[in-house]
């Protein structure tokens, strides 16, 4: 059996987001962006309007690896490229039964290179992934999340590099169920927490010595104190993320986030930064997380930038800008070629960006 750490390695390979990377979303009151969906599933009931949205994303990451300690002088890299399309609806926020909506589907490539002034080799994998998530708020003091992602991997390359030889045939796919409930309070302030479990089973097909056959399972708490008003919206929040090897209760990993938010009439912008403690494991991206972070424990800093034009009602555009870098020590990038070492580590710098364009419909 292939090692807990390996296996998500190519699990978070299936998509870069487990609920998406606009799920930057709220624990204690509603966006001003209102096609943004709701963290907290209890946020759903405080909804100023009903919203249908469509958006199109373009995302990349690029990995860079030094592997001098294999083959004198070799860089590996490797390039994620994903095309998203997300359809969301919003209800308007009552007394009673509101809900959100939320479906996701991508498709994407993974291009492996090895190179350095002498030789180059360079494949290309290929991914896809779905995702459907709801949301249902009963009143600002309870609401419930269901969702499910399924998702799949395909590798299936060989090469030959500085006469070393490495390959990889390897299927993949796996699918999670998430349940999450959460509440928000007043006291002038607004507090609101959640609590989230989620459960995963992933199998792979492998011609090679690797056999997948596991279960994942994870919990999440959160809390978070901000205010909303008429043109404004801004929250403090804390989370913390456990599962078999990382305890719920062990807090020397974890995650602090801020969002500020600021309307003018028919404009709006925002902010959205989250600090990530000791490699925190984020459970809204848990599959993206563990396909760009898996073993570092560096701390680090994501920032996304949100702009809307459009009014309260009717039609808007608008659009998000996200990126973040870092740099530690990570397993070989490219399955099969570790020099016979599959635990040795390698610098790795990390970049990612992101960029979005929405079309919304409120009424």
């Amino acid at each position: 059996m292939i090692k807990s750490s390996t296996i998500m390695n190519y699990w978070i390979l299936l998509s870069l987001l487990l609920l998406s990377l606009d799920s930057f979303g709220q624990v204690t009151g509603p966006s001003l962006f209102k096609e943004t969906k709701s963290l907290n599933p209890a946020v759903v009931s405080q909804r100023r309007a009903r919203v249908l949205s469509i958006n199109g994303k373009k995302e990349q990451i690029e990995k860079k690896q030094d592997l001098n300690r294999i083959s004198g002088g070799s860089t590996a890299t490797s390039e994620v490229d994903l095309n998203r399309i997300t359809a969301f609806y919003g209800g308007k926020g009552s007394s009673g039964l509101t809900s959100e909506i939320f479906l996701d589907t991508s498709s994407g490539s993974r291009t492996n290179t090895l190179s350095s002034d002498q030789s180059r080799d360079e494949n290309e994998t290929k991914l896809q992934y779905g995702n459907f998530l709801g949301s249902f708020s009963f009143n600002r003091f309870f609401g419930l999340t269901l969702g499910m992602v399924e998702s799949e991997y395909k590798e299936n390359y060989s090469g030959t590099y500085d006469n070393l030889s490495y390959e990889s045939n390897f299927a993949f796919e796996s699918s999670t169920k998430i349940v999450r409930i959460g509440s928000v309070f007043n006291f002038g302030l607004n507090v609101g927490y959640y609590f989230e479990y989620g459960s995963s089973t992933f199998t792979s097909d492998s011609s090679g010595p690797v056999e997948v056959d596991n279960e994942f399972t994870y919990q999440t708490v959160g809390i978070g104190v901000g205010g909303t008003g008429a043109n404004y919206h801004y929250e403090f929040s804390f989370e913390k993320s456990g599962d078999e090897a990382n305890k719920l209760t062990d807090f020397k990993t974890f995650r602090l986030s801020v969002t500020l938010e600021k309307s003018f009439s028919w404009f709006s912008v925002g902010y959205i930064g989250r600090y990530y403690i000791n490699g925190y494991l984020d459970s809204e991206n848990i599959l993206y997380n563990n396909l760009v972070y898996a073993g570092l424990t560096d701390n680090r800093l994501e920032n996304k930038f949100n702009f809307s034009f459009g009014r309260s009602r009717g039609h808007s555009f608008s659009g998000s800008i996200s990126f973040s870098s870092t740099e530690g020590d990570q397993g070989s990038i490219i399955r099969g070629f570790s020099n016979n070492d599959s635990d040795a580590k390698y610098p790795t710098a990390i970049k990612e960006r992101g960029i979005s364009l929405k079309y919304s419909y409120s009424f």
